[in-house]
């Protein structure tokens, strides 16, 4: 959802999310955006192996899954140490 309303340039708490992160909106928009295609490409492999039956590829998705998920984590906290409250 941050991904679309940033790219759109639309107001409100997703679409101006940046700032409170003091980074600048296309930074936002490519974190966001990678994020996204990362778990979309990662549902659709695991979706593709069980259905394939292909147990080793399906682990190797797992895998880069917990990678992703973890890369996540650590630049959320990152972000977190960046926010100011604008209030």
């Amino acid at each position: 959802m941050s991904f679309l309303t940033t790219l759109l340039g639309q107001s409100g708490l997703n679409g101006t999310a940046y700032m409170y992160y003091n980074i600048g909106g296309f930074q936002f928009l490519l974190y966001n955006g990678i994020v996204l295609c990362s778990g979309v490409y990662s549902f659709c492999g695991v979706v593709f192996y069980v259905w394939k039956s292909d147990t080793t590829n399906l682990n190797k998705t797992f895998l880069r899954f917990l990678i992703l998920f973890v890369f996540v984590i650590v630049c959320e906290v990152l972000l977190q140490m960046r926010f100011t409250g604008k209030g």
